[in-house]
């Protein structure tokens, strides 16, 4: 189950972040360069559930 919602997560990264690592069940994300808008992250979030 915890693999199939990961999967998805994963997915669902519109936004092109990379994968520093995926630990248990949290997976961290990062990207370099000018930050992106509070918003632009909360819209990629909404959009995916």
């Amino acid at each position: 189950m915890i693999a199939s919602l990961l999967g998805a997560i994963i997915r669902n990264n519109t936004l092109d972040f990379h994968i520093s690592e995926i630990e248990g069940d949290a997976i961290l994300f990062y990207k370099y360069g000018t930050a992106l808008p509070v918003t632009a992250v909360l819209l990629q979030f909404e959009q995916s559930i």
